[in-house]
């Protein structure tokens, strides 16, 4: 059974506001992409990153795996592998894609999206109620020097 996703990159300010309140912003996000009152269109332009397609074939492209197989259509991409199949349609500010096991997507498209925009929560259209953001890349956190974690003083 195919199951059906809709990916949404989340502007950085968003999604560190929100990342823990994930339920106000699936509640938001299930049915903005859709909807006609043009004050939630205008919020959901504007906490959402655009997706591009050259930007996914780029990030793709540079994964090296003989038996990928990446077909670029306008708006539509199909990635072919050994031993299976996803198929995705690339809106402006979200996507969309069909595969047959989540785990096919884990390290190939979200690592690729993750590499395009940090922040991707994701919408499973076939399930209710199932949604969440995929694990941020781990990023080096930096300190002032003289910042201290801890202090015996």
């Amino acid at each position: 059974m195919l199951k059906t996703y809709t990916v949404f990159s989340i502007r950085d300010e968003f999604a560190k506001r929100y990342f823990y309140k994930s339920d106000i912003l699936f509640r938001f996000l299930k049915d903005a992409p859709e909807a006609d009152n043009k004050a939630i269109k205008k919020q959901f332009d504007y906490i959402t990153n655009s997706f591009t397609t050259s930007d996914i074939v780029s990030r793709l492209s540079d994964i090296n795996e003989a038996s990928l197989r990446v077909n670029d259509a306008e708006n539509e991409l199909t990635i072919e592998a050994t031993d299976y199949t996803i198929y995705i349609s690339v809106f402006d500010k979200y996507l969309t894609f069909t595969c047959d096991q989540t785990y096919q997507t884990e390290e190939l498209l979200y690592n690729t999206l993750r590499n395009i925009c940090p922040y991707i929560f994701i919408i499973n259209r076939k399930r209710e109620g199932h949604y969440g953001w995929v694990s941020p890349l781990q990023q080096n956190l930096r300190y002032k020097s003289g910042q201290l974690l801890y202090s015996f003083f």
